[in-house]
């Protein structure tokens, strides 16, 4: 399956994700101004850190992501909370060309609300779209940065199946991100 040519909705019992929509910015303003979520975020390799105070601010977002995803550049998922219905985060996924370690490599991002980030969340989310990154985007492997703060979603990785990269991941102007995780997929 193609995912820029029909974007896949994957659901539980307990969440939901699928393409992100100009209606989720009133609830994705209030992941992306909580400092806490935004402390978590991975900005590497972006010309942005994510954190967004304005409604404004978070509608350009938005059209960045669906712009992004037309020209094929990633996919940026809303995750949805079944409950309340309401967008508590982002997913975006796309298949890095590079020439260091992490060529041809799908790379995660996933920022959640702060008060889901607790690794029954974390869990069931990412339960939700490994098994079909490969299919998606062929590739062998998935990178996924997680930060030192971040305790709980590094023990949902390595339960997971994701072990520390020691690979830096070269930035498009040179510079190296660390903290990632790699799991073969």
């Amino acid at each position: 399956m193609n995912p820029y040519r029909q974007c896949p909705i994957y659901q539980n019992e307990n969440y939901r994700i699928r393409f992100v929509k100009q209606s989720d910015v009133n609830d994705l303003l209030k992941v992306y101004s909580d400092p806490k979520t935004v402390a978590l975020c991975n900005c590497d390799n972006c010309e942005d850190d994510f954190y967004y105070t304005s409604r404004v601010r978070m509608e350009q977002a938005i059209n960045y992501w669906i712009m992004e995803y037309h020209r094929e550049g990633f996919v940026r998922w809303s995750i949805l909370d079944c409950t309340s219905s309401t967008a508590i985060g982002t997913m975006e996924l796309f298949k890095r060309s590079a020439n260091d370690a992490y060529d041809n490599t799908a790379v995660l991002r996933l920022d959640l609300l702060s008060k889901y980030e607790e690794q029954s969340c974390l869990q069931e989310i990412l339960s939700l779209i490994l098994p079909h990154i490969r299919d998606l985007f062929q590739c062998t492997q998935v990178i996924t940065k997680c930060v030192q703060e971040a305790e709980k979603r590094r023990a949902v990785l390595l339960e997971m199946g994701f072990s520390p990269s020691k690979e830096s991941l070269v930035g498009w102007d040179g510079t190296l991100y660390q903290n990632y995780y790699l799991r073969k997929l």
